[in-house]
């Protein structure tokens, strides 16, 4: 192992004290594994202690740091403890950002920032710690989603505050030019008394800053939530947040995410191609004007959707359906159409009887138009006036056919620039997966290749196939050096898999056992 302190290496896996600078490793966290030259991975023991704080326990985990609650010694404050355990060169600029970025925001409804600190190589930060559930278990819990969509007041104010307040942090943000870019429930933590606190702000992006911390391509963020743009590596906006907030809503009212896949590539694929069940023919208690809403959130199109939270909420709040208080009167004269109607057939011959209504005026206006029209034609104006409505048809329809033209020479010229491009990607992805580059040098790679392929067809099934053929490459790997004993190294091909593909359960598990395999080799 390597000290912390002197990074003196030759010393004993097992050593507690450096022997070049004496230091001891006793409360300092203990190194699991190291990748490569540029990541070493920690992990802490409930009771372990190092500065001035000491673990209790650990409440998250992420992909390049995990959560602890400590207590501050001396002062017995308890706080939420970020530590980046995956120490690695290019992870903690992102980790200095989420803190130099949460120090600045000052909202009610965002996790507020104690203080950063190093300890050997460790970075960390405090927080406040939040006692609350995440968005999804609350509303399960505490809300009843039919109760919501039938109009029960309580209920439904709650969840309109709930909202309210994500909303507001949102659009706090936004004005500030920063994308959240991981809205998903875990994110949005609920405490009892029903106050939201949005966190993990590890992956940012600060609009008309250019800081070079991802490359182009790499997907970041958790692909269920994501949008369509930010799955294939392409521009986000504030529209991006909405459309996580789209993913969360469609989960609570229907109880299932639109997009469901056994792999974060065939999730992305679904996105990119922007179908799903509409939200009413999987729950029908669904109204269309909430449809309308979640659908918009949903577009695949970034134009398309809201790009304010205030406006989402605003037309949320309408959507909503409320429970109208009946009230009849037995003297109104019998001929005036409630406020309110109750009884669908009195709402449905109410619509038909306007439609007839409108449809004769149309009607009457159309053959007004048709009379007064011809009546000009027959004057010696009239006559003037159809040469130039066929000067005029003309010119439309020359305009057309020019416009349709340069479309299709357009679109056949761009995709015989895309080909080219795919057959260039393909070629270099081949290449890199022959010389076994599959996920690294960085911007040199068979899967960079293969993703870059798919922002420019999504369903390319030879992009598609490789991405697969790297999974299994490394499972071979894996598999291999797990036969011979090897935990550790074959640890490393496991976890490469879980980066392309984070749901792929065969690793999960792999992972998991092969944990439990090394802990029980330290004791």
């Amino acid at each position: 192992m390597e000290c912390p302190f002197c990074h003196f290496s030759e010393l004993d896996d097992d050593a507690q004290f450096c022997l070049n600078c004496g230091k001891s490793f006793s409360s300092y966290p203990s190194a699991e594994i190291r990748e490569d030259d540029e990541t070493i991975v920690y992990s802490f023991a409930p009771g372990s202690k190092f500065e001035n704080f000491k673990i209790s326990e650990q409440i998250g985990t992420g992909g390049h740091g995990d959560v602890y609650k400590v207590e501050e010694i001396g002062t017995n404050n308890t706080w939420a403890l970020k530590v980046l355990t995956s120490i690695k060169r290019k992870s903690i600029p992102r980790f200095q950002q989420e803190f130099r970025v949460l120090s600045k925001l000052q909202h009610e409804n965002i996790v507020k920032v104690h203080k950063y600190g190093m300890f050997g190589e460790m970075h960390y930060y405090a927080m406040e710690l939040v006692d609350g559930i995440d968005m999804r278990k609350f509303i399960k819990t505490n809300l009843n989603v039919h109760e919501i969509l039938c109009g029960d007041k309580d209920k439904q104010e709650q969840f309109i505050r709930i909202l309210e307040q994500i909303c507001s942090a949102l659009n706090y943000i936004h004005n500030m030019n920063i994308i959240h870019r991981d809205i998903k429930p875990s994110n949005i933590l609920i405490t009892k008394d029903c106050v939201v606190k949005l966190m993990d702000f590890g992956l940012i992006k600060e609009k008309n800053i250019q800081r070079h911390l991802t490359a182009t391509g790499i997907i970041l963020g958790s692909a269920s939530y994501m949008s369509p743009e930010q799955c294939l590596g392409q521009k986000v906006d504030f529209s991006s947040d909405l459309y996580s907030l789209g993913i969360i809503l469609y989960e609570i009212f229907c109880e299932k995410p639109p997009f469901t896949g056994d792999s974060i590539i065939e999730i992305i694929t679904k996105k990119s191609k922007g179908t799903f069940p509409p939200p009413s023919q999987i729950n029908p208690e669904i109204n269309s004007p909430l449809e309308e809403i979640i659908l918009k959130l949903l577009s695949k199109k970034q134009e398309n959707r809201y790009n304010s939270p205030l406006k989402f909420l605003e037309d949320l709040k309408l959507a909503i359906p409320q429970k109208s208080q009946q009230s009849h009167d037995q003297n109104e004269d019998t001929f005036t159409t409630p406020i309110f109607l109750n009884k669908k057939d009195d709402v449905e011959d109410n619509q038909n009887s306007k439609k007839e209504f409108d449809a004769e005026v149309t009607v009457k206006k159309y053959f007004d138009e048709i009379s007064s029209f011809d009546d000009k034609l027959k004057s010696k104006k009239g006559k003037n006036l159809k040469k130039n409505i066929f000067l005029i048809l003309l010119l439309c329809t020359f305009t057309c056919i020019t416009v349709i033209a340069s479309f299709f020479i357009f679109s056949n010229y761009k995709k015989e620039l895309d080909k080219k491009q795919i057959l260039n990607l393909l070629q270099k992805a081949q290449l890199c997966f022959e010389e076994n580059k599959l996920t690294s040098p960085e911007g040199d790679n068979a899967y960079l290749a293969y993703k870059q392929i798919l922002t420019v067809d999504y369903d390319n099934k030879d992009a598609i196939e490789g991405i697969q053929n790297i999974i299994d490459r490394y499972f071979s790997w894996a598999d291999a050096l797990f036969k011979k004993g090897e935990f550790k190294k074959a640890l490393i091909y496991y976890k490469k898999i879980t980066k392309i593909d984070p749901q792929n359960k065969n690793a999960l598990l792999k992972i998991k056992d092969l944990n439990s395999k090394i802990s029980k080799s330290k004791k």
